[in-house]
């Protein structure tokens, strides 16, 4: 368990997990910044994506990085 963005990036880049799930607001890199940084070198990586924010805009962006 990691409590940013940027040390999710770090782990995901040391495990190379089958499933991250992530918020959205984080500190350092976002949650749809590690989404698209992950997704670079790991494209099988799925997400999970789990917020209290309403706005839809984080939903369409995730989807445009391959989040189901």
């Amino acid at each position: 368990v990691v409590n940013d963005g940027k040390a999710a990036f770090k782990t995901v880049c040391e495990k190379k997990p089958d499933i991250v799930i992530t918020d959205i607001r984080m500190p350092n890199y976002d949650g749809l910044e590690l989404i698209r940084r992950s997704k670079e070198l790991h494209p099988e990586i799925s997400f999970i994506v789990i917020s209290g924010y309403s706005q839809f805009e984080y939903a369409q962006q995730a989807i445009r990085y391959g989040v189901c």
